[in-house]
């Protein structure tokens, strides 16, 4: 419980590009947070291409998040969604992260922000997308 108390404590998140992106200022993520993120509902090749392809005002160079990145933007003590403070386009659904399932590479780790709950999907299913990208030089 220290332990997330302390993850909880380190995020701080300004808003940039009319409420678009948001910084995640302990990680150096920029991560996007628009419509697009509360309704498109694509296959994990689809979210690898539309992030990589993604440009938010100035900013371009996105990507799917590591299952690792996802989860720091995870609030364990909200539920629907459970995500911290400062985003304000969330489903209470699954969304890919880029993290390889090891047994099997049909399918990918994702969360779901209904619950905080991890789970492993084939690449196939149609999931949501939020994509991310560092702003450490």
């Amino acid at each position: 419980m220290k332990a997330l108390l302390l993850t909880s404590a380190l995020f701080f998140v300004t808003s940039m590009s009319a409420t678009e992106l948001i910084h995640d200022t302990s990680t150096s993520l920029l991560w996007q947070d628009n419509v697009d993120t509360k309704e498109l509902q694509i296959t994990y090749y689809e979210a690898d291409d539309y992030c990589s392809k993604l440009v938010v005002g100035s900013q371009k160079d996105f990507r799917l998040p590591t299952l690792k990145e996802l989860l720091t933007i995870v609030d364990y003590n909200r539920f629907k969604p459970a995500i911290v403070e400062g985003f304000t386009s969330t489903s209470n659904e699954v969304y890919w992260s880029s993290t390889r399932f090891v047994d099997d590479s049909d399918k990918v780790w994702a969360v779901n922000f209904r619950d905080a709950k991890t789970d492993i999907i084939a690449k196939s299913y149609d999931r949501r997308v939020r994509c991310v990208k560092s702003t450490k030089q």
